[in-house]
This record gives C-alpha cells, structure tokens and sequence, in this order.
C-alpha cells in the first residue's frame, strides 16, 4: 500500500518540521532554489526563502487544492530516477517518508545538492506502536506498521555519512495528535480489510486512552553536502 496522501502526512507532521527547516536554513544558510518530495507544507515553509520545487510521483495530486503558489513549481517526479533533476541544482533537498532507502534514492537526493548544500530526510519510526500498553489502538497501530512495512530508520544517520555528507544530525518528534488519527485512519481505510484484527479494535481505537500518543515518531536526518 502506498505509504501516506502527501496532504494529509503534511497536515500531520509540519508543525514539528518546520522548526528543524528553519534551524538549518539560519544555520548553513544554503542558497536556492531548494527541492521537497511529497510535503506540501514543507514546500510552502521553503518558498519563503526562495524558489521551491515540490515533487510527487502521484500524476493525480493535487497538493494545493487547485490553487497556485506563489514561489513553488509542482513537478511529477520521485527519487529513484537520477535525470529528473540536474546534478548540483538544489541548496535544500527534503524528503519525507519515503517507501525504502534503498537502489539509489539517497545518492540521487545526494546528486542533486550543490555543493555546500543540506539533505534533511524525515523518516517514520514504529517505537510507539510497537510499545504502547495494549488495547485497540496499539493493536490498529502495530498491525497498520506491519502491513506497511516501514523502512527502519535507526541506519539513517550512519546512510547520510556514507554518502560523503558531514554535520550529520537527528531528531525524534512525535506528530501532533488530531491530524496524526486523519493520516492513520486514512490509511486504515485504505488497507481494509484487515482479517488479523478485531472489529471491536477498528471501531474502538479512536477512544482508547493511549491514542493520545501518536503511533509512530517522525525521525529527521540531516548532512551538508561539502564536497563533490
């Protein structure tokens, strides 16, 4: 299944992204245009430094609602195909939870910094619902990350430094509460039907106490780019 609806992810992890981007733009000050895939938030939080590209690989998106905004081309691309951007193009390159790590998406992304240019990667992390106390909605959660199956983000930092980038850091978030249960029973509904689980369990979850703690963690990543 596909991992998330780009506006419904946004809706639910900008808040806590949105310091980390302004962190890093007032700290290496990279210059633009810079690049996102998949976060039209972030997209939005980037053209206020200038020229932003935001990229999805979904031809039907629509990550606006229609409307144009001032400062962001909308491109029908993903990470995987090295020629959809030029080499050494973008100040900022962002990209949020994508499906794998693996081929060649980190060295694309990797490719397409200039140099002196920053890569923060936002990955999503099964902590919570693998631990939560049990009940409806840590058995919706634990089987909504099965059927997933996350890309771990634990190499993640250990990823960015083998691929030549330097000031490597990270960061645990977790998304705020009411936009984090838009995101997961859009994807419960998208998965359905879901035999390994209770009916009691897909009705219930919403009121479970714990389901105030989202069921998974956004993790950032990010490394500058010093060097061809």
């Amino acid at each position: 299944m596909k991992l998330f609806d780009s506006r419904l992810l946004s809706a639910a992890l900008d808040d806590a992204a949105f310091p980390v981007l302004d962190e890093l733009m007032e700290y290496f000050a990279p210059e633009g245009p810079f690049l996102t895939f998949g976060a039209p938030g972030a997209a939005r939080a980037l053209s206020l430094y200038g020229r932003t590209v935001l990229a999805d690989r979904d031809p039907f998106a629509d990550p606006f609602n229609g409307t144009r905004e001032e400062g962001i081309e909308v491109r029908i691309a993903g990470p995987e195909d090295p020629m959809v951007f030029p080499p050494r193009r973008f100040g900022l390159v962002h990209a949020r939870w994508l499906p794998s790590f693996a081929g060649n998406v980190l060295s694309n992304l990797v490719r397409w910094l200039k140099p002196g240019g920053v890569l923060l990667v936002e990955a999503p992390d099964d902590y919570p619902a693998r631990n939560l106390p049990r009940g409806p909605y840590q058995a919706v959660s634990e089987a909504l990350c099965d059927r997933m199956n996350l890309p771990s983000s634990a190499p993640l930092p250990g990823l960015l430094i083998r691929h030549g980038l330097t000031h490597a850091g990270l960061r645990h978030q977790l998304p705020a509460t009411a936009p984090f249960h838009v995101l997961l029973q859009h994807l419960i509904e998208r998965g359905s039907p879901w035999p390994e689980l209770e009916d009691a369990d897909l009705r219930d979850w919403p009121h479970d106490p714990v389901a105030q703690t989202p069921g998974l963690t956004n993790v950032l990543a990010w490394g500058l780019k010093t060097q061809e």
